[in-house]
């Protein structure tokens, strides 16, 4: 019985934890917490950024990938119809003409007098533009091309930025027209 009533004893007397000994780890546990909130916020901020640059690179990407297919697979161009900083036109034996053009934040390709089809968003349009060359490698900078000059192109290219959310991609490309020699 005695040493029943020893481990009672033992027990009541052995001490918890104290009021200050609770604040200290509470204290502990927010201070920690509270630097892995700051640790996660910058780890979502940076997978954030990571995912809207991913994003524009492939847009852009895509874009001028179809935008370069698109034009090269355009047969029996006569001549361009139009050449300008913004735009560029194609009229093709089978009367069917094709437009590419840089309108508000998109890269559009329009059919005769079709619906425009959006090949591109995200697009700087101030920052974007065409430009043409003759079979020298001079720049035609005189725009948009007179009939004369149009005839001389054989090469464009192009200089495209995208943007988003504050974030800036540059694409560009040169494509040798080779559909619009004269053979």
């Amino acid at each position: 019985m005695s040493s029943m009533l020893h481990k009672r004893l033992v027990k009541q007397l052995s001490p918890g934890y104290t009021l200050m000994e609770l604040v200290v780890v509470m204290l502990i546990i927010g201070i920690v917490g509270s630097m892995s909130l700051r640790v996660l916020a910058n780890i979502s901020k940076v997978y954030e950024n990571v995912l809207i640059r991913s994003t524009l690179v492939d847009e852009s990407r895509t874009a001028a990938l179809r935008f370069y297919r698109e034009i090269k697979t355009i047969p029996f161009a006569t001549s361009l119809s139009v050449a300008e900083e913004k735009s560029v036109a194609w009229g093709l034996h089978s009367g069917k003409a094709y437009t590419y053009s840089l309108n508000g934040t998109t890269l559009q390709r329009t059919v005769d007098s079709g619906s425009p089809v959006v090949l591109a968003s995200h697009l700087d349009v101030t920052n974007s533009r065409f430009y043409y060359f003759d079979s020298t490698g001079t720049e035609l900078t005189t725009l948009p091309l007179s009939a004369a000059d149009r005839q001389k192109v054989r090469l464009l290219s192009f200089q495209f930025k995208f943007s988003l959310s504050g974030e800036d991609y540059w694409i560009g490309h040169a494509l040798f027209l080779s559909n619009l020699r004269k053979h």
